[in-house]
């Protein structure tokens, strides 16, 4: 699997967007999970790519 490379959110495909936008209004991520049809450890490692630990976005806003 190639290793995606994320530097802002136009680099997210819909279902990314989607996810990432959940994170930001703070839903769970097994509910992300089931609403995006991402399995919960592939939403656990967005998270991590997307923030930092004090939940702040790492994505540039464009």
């Amino acid at each position: 699997m190639v290793k995606k490379e994320y530097l802002s959110r136009k680099d997210l495909n819909s279902r990314e967007t989607l996810a990432y936008e959940y994170m930001l209004d703070g839903l769970s991520l097994k509910r992300i999970a089931k609403s995006t049809g991402y399995q919960w450890n592939t939403i656990k490692r967005f998270k991590s790519l997307w923030f930092d630990n004090e939940g702040n976005s790492r994505l540039e806003k464009f």
